[in-house]
This record gives C-alpha cells, sequence and structure tokens, in this order.
C-alpha cells in the first residue's frame, strides 16, 4: 500500500521527528522508516527499511536525503510498499527505490 504525512520538522537539539510503519502485531522487524531526521540537522530525512535479520549481518537499508526548507513548511513524505520493493517519496517525487526483503509479508500500520 501507499502511506504519506504531511510534516513540518521541529529544529533544535534532541528532537527526532519521525514517521515509521510497524507490524500491526507490534513485534519488529520489519520496520518501515519513511522518515527520520535528527533536530539538530533538520535537513538531512533518513529513510530506512529494516527487516528480519536473525540470519544475516545487516538487516537494514538506510538512505539519507537533503531537503533544505524542512523546518519553513510541511512536506509530504510518503511510501509505496509492495511484495517486490520499497519506494520512498518527497513530495510525491520518487525517491529512493528499495527491493522489498522477504521476511517484509506481515500487515504494517
Amino acid at each position: 500500500g501507499y502511506f504519506e504525512a504531511s510534516i513540518r520538522i521541529p529544529a533544535g537539539r534532541a528532537f527526532w521527528p519521525a514517521f515509521w510503519l510497524v507490524p500491526a502485531d507490534s513485534y519488529t522487524p520489519p520496520e518501515l522508516d519513511v522518515m527520520e531526521s535528527l533536530g539538530h540537522r533538520p535537513e538531512e530525512i533518513y529513510s530506512t527499511l529494516h527487516w528480519d535479520y536473525r540470519d544475516q549481518k545487516n538487516g537494514h537499508l538506510e538512505c539519507k536525503n537533503v531537503v533544505a526548507d524542512a523546518t519553513r513548511r510541511s512536506v509530504v513524505y510518503g511510501v509505496l510498499w509492495t511484495p517486490t520493493e520499497v519506494v520512498y517519496y518527497v513530495d510525491r517525487v520518487p525517491i529512493t527505490k528499495i527491493a522489498a526483503h522477504p521476511s517484509m509479508t506481515r500487515a504494517m500500520w
């Protein structure tokens, strides 16, 4: 499915705004981090895919993008999750495409 939220990032130390999808049964991983930002660097937006990594060394893929005016306006962050891929969006423009991990089969919200 496709999920999105309009978010204006607060600036300042100790802020950690985020928009995540986690399994409906509350057991993670998997987890889709649509956007995360650190308050002292609010222009850096991280989008991360976490999967069940018990059988692997690395269970996540992360991308970093710059949204220069994220503290001055609401930005629409989105994710399209299909059985084969995860596509991240900023203002409804695709910014990153990652192959969906086979362990990502549970309903998320």
